[in-house]
């Protein structure tokens, strides 16, 4: 039954990540008007500037939380080490991308759809497993 019910909790979990994304993307698409201006770099401006955006960007993070548990649980090699004591919020996630984009210009210059594998970049970047 425990297992039955994390199961579909971590299913509502993927939808409600795949959701904002999906979201995010689309105000991105409307609001972006240019092609050049559908970049990560240009993702992160707007998640600075607009909370929703950020929430989407923070989604993202919590998504990479969840698959970090779900390898510790397996008992595989997690994707980056956020200490046990650490909670991540929204604006530090914003801040995580932004500053890896900014010491990683090609990162910022990839398609916006790609942010939250960028943001998994920073992650490992700034949360590294020795």
């Amino acid at each position: 039954m425990y297992e039955d019910r994390r199961a579909q909790l971590m299913g509502d979990l993927h939808m409600r990540f795949v959701a904002w994304g999906i979201l995010g993307l689309l105000c991105l698409a409307g609001s972006a008007g240019a092609q050049e201006d559908a970049t990560v770099k240009a993702f992160v401006r707007y998640a600075q500037a607009n909370d929703r955006f950020r929430d989407v960007v923070a989604a993202a993070g919590r998504g990479l939380e969840a698959a970090n548990s779900e390898l510790e649980r397996r008992g595989q090699p997690k994707l980056y080490c956020q200490p046990d004591h650490m909670a991540i919020t929204p604006d530090q996630y914003v801040s995580f991308l932004a500053n890896y984009t900014e010491r990683n210009p090609q990162a910022g210059t990839m398609q916006a759809a790609f942010y939250s594998l960028v943001l998994l970049y920073a992650m490992v970047d700034v949360l590294p497993c020795k």
